[in-house]
């Protein structure tokens, strides 16, 4: 017994001229690569805000040491013991990984096949050691752990695919 075959013809004029731009538009993903950098950029933003690896998990917290060479000369006990209010008010201050807001700031280079994302060009020589961890200093003596600001979660897959996606259904130029 044959198969029941159904045919019907759609007037999809929308349809055939998106298929007609698919293939211009495979080539030349750039604009979908500029929109995923601006994500990117706004979600490593919220990573550096609230102190977290790009999976969530919250980068460890700084040695008090770290904080005294912050604060340089300027004293930070009372005679009593007790903290001073400037000491005080810098400690709470005192973001991870921004002291210079070179390693926080985030560029990205959209071309036709391929999007960059990295921190400000004059973080590149600490980057990887904040990313990965490891020696540092003088006489490599100085511990780093990793503190991960570079990556994508699976939410950020998630969101990248739908940006690739709508570019290629036409729903954005």
């Amino acid at each position: 017994m044959p198969e029941p075959l159904i045919e019907f013809d759609i007037e999809a004029h929308e349809l055939q001229e998106l298929i007609d731009r698919l293939p211009g538009r495979v080539k030349n993903l750039k604009p979908a690569f500029k929109n995923i950098g601006e994500y990117m950029v706004k979600e490593r933003e919220s990573w550096f805000r609230e102190e977290r690896d790009p999976d969530g998990r919250p980068w460890q917290k700084l040695k008090v040491r770290t904080y005294y060479s912050l604060f340089k000369n300027k004293k930070r006990y009372t005679q009593k013991g007790k903290l001073t209010a400037g000491f005080t008010r810098f400690l709470g201050s005192k973001k991870i990984l921004t002291q210079d807001n070179h390693l926080r700031r985030t560029v990205y280079k959209a071309e036709s096949d391929q999007v960059k994302i990295s921190p400000d060009q004059q973080a590149k020589d600490y980057a990887a050691i904040h990313q990965f961890g490891g020696l540092a200093g003088r006489d490599r003596k100085a511990k780093i752990p990793a503190r991960p600001h570079l990556g994508v979660n699976r939410k950020n897959e998630a969101e990248i695919v739908r940006i690739i996606k709508d570019y290629l259904m036409g729903e954005f130029a």
